[in-house]
């Protein structure tokens, strides 16, 4: 039950966002769901999977393959090559945070 709240908090965060924390509080909802292990996972998988939002695929890309902290997480040109092959289909390439 509380796996499927904080997605659909999540939610929260696409396109059309005007929460006050927008551009940052996606990360605290997405380490939470990370928090529910495997589950929490492929729940944020299925995330960057629709199409229904792209916004909100991102940001699950981002929860899952880019570390999201309180600080700068360095990561090596093939970890971030390997992270990119992941990205969304449906996210344009010209669109970030």
């Amino acid at each position: 039950m509380a796996l499927s709240e904080l997605v659909d908090f999540f939610h929260k965060y696409g396109k059309r966002s005007h929460r006050a924390d927008k551009d940052w509080g996606w990360r605290e909802v997405g380490n939470a769901i990370v928090g529910f292990g495997p589950s929490g996972k492929a729940a944020l998988e299925s995330l960057m999977a629709t199409n229904k939002d792209a916004q909100v695929a991102e940001l699950a890309w981002r929860v899952v393959y880019l570390r999201q902290e309180d600080k700068f997480c360095f990561i090596t040109e093939e970890q971030d090559r390997e992270a990119h092959a992941h990205r969304p289909a449906n996210v344009d390439e010209g669109a970030s945070r």
